[in-house]
């Protein structure tokens, strides 16, 4: 078997500019060496600037100069070390290694009822603000606009009400609203600027990806053409004057023998060995398979998806099967890119010893529990069913999807 591994970045493309991108999405997306290290590392820094805001408190309870009473101190413990725990399990820990329960949208719930709670019970001055900026962070990255909106609202509400409550100032207090709710906006543009970005980056890709491949196909499809041009010609011109030539030599020998004649022989003779040498090379370039596996890895080089492709060594198939298989794999890998959140996909061609050339696509994406195939899928299914073969797609929830496609060779 020849095997070719096209490497890839740690990124991965999907989503779009006007939807927020789940968790697992954005830990994976953006460019650079490593982007899920590098949103790795933001989330973790958003963790330490968390984790900052029990220092003071940790101080002033030590110290024996908290001034609230006992059990509210208690109580902001629990919850800003909840707060940190789901926090930590948001950024940290990606959603298919967590349990149902412990879900994106849940653990932000969490998050922003415990964050609430320890900035309404803080026992130190200011610092528990940061909490809620960390949470509308979290919120831009988890939630739809309208939810990370409605978000930041809630917070503001909060601040509000617990400033006006606490500051005797009107003008001071109405002052540290719109400061920190400004802060909490700012964290919130800055994510969906990044989104946004990331987002057309994303989709630039894809038609890159897809311009190559359509470049591919066009570059085959010539020398496919230029190749039959090529046979017609030396069949046509070529191996018409030949056959003139050996009519000709023909005539000669059966004339009246003179001391030429066994020259005469010689040269028809070798003109028929042209002929013949000639009409093979016809054969040759009329039956010559394209280049499968070069089309294919031309298809398959993407810099955001890891493909494993193996093309069988002395795969013998027509221009139309290799045709369909090219195109087959461009969509297989369109839409593993757009829709199955992978970071692999094998791709397997090869004979199955009865008459068929078979095409196994398995990739190692989210997968689902009901397949709505799109036009893509069906495009696949569409060029197998022309060919006489059968195609099927298998999937299940966290176990991918595989595309198993058969087309009898003719």
């Amino acid at each position: 078997m020849a095997t070719t591994t096209v490497p890839a970045k740690d990124q991965r493309v999907g989503g779009h500019a006007e939807r927020h991108l789940p968790p697992r999405q954005w830990r994976a997306y953006g460019d650079g060496v490593d982007a899920a290290t590098t949103e790795r590392f933001g989330a973790l820094a958003g963790l330490i600037a968390s984790a900052a805001v029990g220092v003071p408190v940790l101080l002033e309870f030590l110290a024996g100069t908290v001034r609230s009473p006992g059990w509210i101190v208690w109580l902001w413990w629990g919850c800003y070390l909840g707060y940190l725990a789901a926090f930590a399990l948001l950024g940290q820990v990606p959603a298919d290694r967590r349990p149902a329960w412990l879900a994106d949208r849940p653990l932000l719930a969490v998050q922003v009822t415990l964050g609430a709670l320890a900035y309404a019970f803080a026992p130190a001055d200011g610092w528990a603000l940061v909490l809620l900026v960390v949470t509308a962070a979290a919120a831009a990255y988890v939630l739809p606009k309208r939810g990370t909106i409605a978000v930041v609202v809630v917070q503001m509400l909060l601040i509000a009400g617990v400033t006006f409550r606490t500051e005797d100032d009107p003008l001071n207090a109405a002052v540290s609203v719109v400061v920190f709710t400004s802060f909490q906006a700012f964290a919130v543009l800055v994510i969906w600027s990044q989104q946004r970005e990331t987002a057309a980056r994303a989709r630039l890709a894809d038609a890159h990806a897809e311009l190559r491949a359509a470049t591919t196909l066009l570059e085959a499809s010539s020398r496919t053409g230029e190749r039959l041009r090529i046979a017609r010609d030396l069949h046509d011109v070529v191996g018409h004057h030949l056959t003139a030539l050996i009519l000709e030599l023909e005539s000669a020998t059966q004339a009246e023998p003179t001391s030429d004649s066994s020259h005469v022989g010689r040269a028809r003779d070798i003109a028929r060995s042209l002929l013949g040498a000639v009409r093979g090379a016809v054969t040759d370039l009329r039956d010559q398979p394209p280049a499968l596996q070069d089309a294919l890895a031309d298809v398959t080089r993407l810099p955001h998806l890891r493909i494993e492709l193996s093309v069988e060594d002395g795969l013998d198939i027509d221009d139309a099967t290799s045709l369909a298989l090219v195109r087959c794999v461009q969509e297989v890998v369109t839409n593993t890119v757009r829709h199955a959140e992978a970071t692999t996909l094998s791709i397997e061609i090869g004979h199955d010893g009865n008459g068929a050339v078979l095409l196994d696509a398995r990739d190692d994406g989210k997968g689902t529990a009901r397949l709505r195939p799109g036009s893509g899928l069906n495009g696949v299914t569409e060029r197998i069913d022309a060919l006489g073969g059968s195609v099927e797609f298998v999937t299940a929830p966290g176990r991918g999807m595989r595309i198993a496609a058969r087309i009898p060779l003719r």
